[in-house]
């Protein structure tokens, strides 16, 4: 994946994350008390800094969403990254597999 679409994609997460955070009424400060980080890093990963697995999984706890699910909404938006595909809003996330994925293995 070219620099630019691992730019768009970390933007892309960051800007989920924080909707995600801000719809569940969830200050930053909580939200890095509960992950272990500090508001500031949490800022930066709603900024687009790059991603680790530990800061998604610790993210995606902190706010209610279930890892699996996220990674599979992930793994479906790089498929479509690689295909050329723009990348989808940030308020789309969460509904970029159809239900009758969730829980599919």
């Amino acid at each position: 994946m070219s620099d630019e679409r691992n730019k768009q994609l970390n933007r892309f997460l960051g800007a989920a994350f924080r909707l995600r955070r801000l719809s569940v009424g969830m200050p930053a400060d909580r939200v890095a008390a509960e992950t272990g980080k500090s508001t500031a890093q949490v800022y930066r990963l709603e900024t687009g800094q790059s991603w680790r697995l530990t800061d998604w999984i610790a993210m995606c706890e902190a706010l209610g969403y279930d890892p699996d699910r996220a990674a599979r909404e992930l793994a479906e938006t790089m498929r479509l990254f690689r295909l050329g595909h723009r990348a989808p809003s940030p308020e789309a996330f969460g509904t970029v597999l159809p239900p009758e994925t969730v829980g599919a293995t």
